[in-house]
């Protein structure tokens, strides 16, 4: 009967420390998302340099294809912040820019190394940032009628 008795106690012993571990790597688990949304939701992210070029690759990403200007007025930032910062992204090759009449739009260059790599971890960036998701949904992306008056 001793024996019996040992062994059940080994039994709930052994079961205690497998809830022990679990629980422990459950609570690491949340504790590593937590951290990682906390970081992505934060305003100065600077993954990518500085916070605005961190947030003007996330946002091209999400849009695709886009330009200067809706850039900055999506980000609330000036024009010329993000020209420079897009020029720096073309001289590195991760966004290539190309010419559609009078404006010069811009994506992520699809010939990247990383191309996959970096779109998934914008992508993931972006899903997380519901400031800029709100932004991005307010926009108009269609463009207006062809005889619409006040297009020079």
């Amino acid at each position: 009967m001793h024996d019996q008795e040992a062994w059940h106690h080994y039994q709930h012993s052994w079961q205690d420390r497998q809830d022990y571990w679990q629980d422990r790597q459950h609570s690491w688990q949340d504790h590593q998302e937590h951290w990682y949304i906390r970081f992505v939701l934060e305003e100065s992210s600077q993954l990518f340099g500085t916070s605005t070029r961190t947030a003007v690759l996330v946002a091209i990403r999400l849009l695709e294809e886009t330009y200067s200007s809706e850039l900055a007025d999506l980000l609330g930032v000036r024009p010329f912040t993000v020209q420079s910062i897009l020029a720096s992204l073309e001289r590195d090759a991760i966004v290539v820019s190309r010419l559609m009449g009078r404006t010069r739009t811009v994506s992520l260059n699809p010939r990247y190394f990383a191309h996959a790599e970096l779109g998934a971890l914008l992508w993931k960036l972006g899903e997380h940032d519901m400031d800029l998701q709100a932004k991005l949904a307010a926009r108009r992306r269609r463009p207006r009628r062809a005889g619409k008056p006040g297009l020079l």
